[in-house]
């Protein structure tokens, strides 16, 4: 709950600092799903902690993935944000369940100025809005490997690692295809010929 009144407050401030011309509504929802249905989607990630209910193991991410909902309803004058953070699993634990991460102050605050630069460029199409910012990653942090079946926003098929390595393939077996078409091409051209000179 006072996570939930921490990201609205920043929301909030964010749109007195850039006069926003409507009221929005902002809202926390752990079901949230992708849909298209008139709504903007914003999927950026963050740092996090995360801490094991179980075994008190805790450990650093760079995988806490956020989806954003975006919607003006300009008849009413008045726009909704929706909100889902995505959880993770604990790797030591036989049976985990999905643990909610810790989100510094900061990179909540840059998260949110992202997402109303967002706002701005979007819906209210102003493209003098600031550069976005990366988030800070805690002290020591050291990256380890990405376990799509400890990651809640892998399963949702939002997680920015998980499609940057489905893109990376994807690239990956175009290339492998180029020098096997070019083979086939090569034979072709040399069957024509030999068809031509008999």
């Amino acid at each position: 709950m006072m996570e939930a009144r921490n990201w609205t407050t920043l929301f909030e401030d964010e749109l007195e600092r850039i006069a926003a011309p409507h009221e929005w509504a902002f809202t926390l929802d752990s079901t949230l799903q992708k849909q298209s249905d008139g709504w903007l989607i914003y999927t950026p990630w963050t740092f996090g902690r995360f801490r094991c209910s179980f075994c008190s193991n805790c450990w650093d991410s760079a995988q806490v993935n956020l989806l954003f909902l975006l919607k003006l309803y300009r008849f009413r004058r008045c726009g909704e944000v929706k909100l889902r953070i995505f959880k993770q699993k604990c790797r030591m634990c036989t049976f985990p369940v999905m643990e909610e991460p810790e989100i510094s102050q900061e990179n909540i605050r840059i998260a949110i100025a992202n997402l109303v630069n967002r706002i701005q460029r979007k819906i209210y199409g102003k493209n003098n809005c600031i550069k976005d910012q990366k988030p800070v990653a805690p002290d020591n942090y050291i990256e380890g490997p990405h376990k799509k079946e400890h990651c809640e926003a892998c399963q949702a098929k939002v997680c920015y690692t998980s499609m940057l390595n489905m893109d990376r393939n994807i690239k990956g077996d175009i290339f492998g295809l180029v020098p096997m078409l070019l083979a086939v091409l090569f034979i072709i051209i040399v069957i024509i010929i030999l068809i031509k000179c008999n």
